[in-house]
């Protein structure tokens, strides 16, 4: 059973259509991913939906992040999470700086590199990433908390 959805272009009735092969290059390996596509009887177009989109970048950065420890493969997984290089700093308490240099230079972070590993699995396993539950666990405790043991 097929599932109807609206076209992003033209707003009509758009179904599964199948699926295609894309190929991206990151970190120096090659990929080339089976993804859904959806089309439009009404205008003809085909294209990848957006969720289809984040799945393979996701699945690619979790692919990246288990080889070597490369800044550009780090700047991938950080984009396929949607986050701004100043936000990960924020949640690794580290500078700007210190993200930029390690996405720059190649030399990054051991437990950077592993914390990332595990938002981007995170996020295939969960669908989601809180990104403000992680900028609160580096937060300092209120000065007086209320404990029951």
């Amino acid at each position: 059973m097929r599932k109807t959805m609206k076209c992003a272009v033209c707003g009509g009735p758009a179904q599964d259509s199948g699926r295609e092969w894309e190929q991206e290059r990151v970190a120096g390996v090659s990929f080339r991913v089976s993804v859904p596509t959806v089309a439009c009887p009404r205008c003809g177009e085909t294209y990848v939906p957006a969720d289809a989109l984040l799945a393979k970048e996701l699945r690619i950065a979790n692919r990246v992040l288990q080889g070597p420890m490369r800044g550009d493969a780090f700047r991938y997984a950080r984009k396929a999470l949607g986050l701004r290089g100043a936000d990960l700093a924020e949640i690794l308490n580290v500078d700007a700086a210190t993200v930029s240099r390690w996405e720059n230079k190649g030399s990054v972070d051991r437990a950077a590199w592993l914390l990332l590993g595990a938002f981007v699995r995170e996020k295939l396993a969960q669908g989601t990433l809180d990104l403000e539950s992680l900028r609160k666990e580096g937060a300092a405790p209120d000065a007086e908390q209320e404990l029951s043991v």
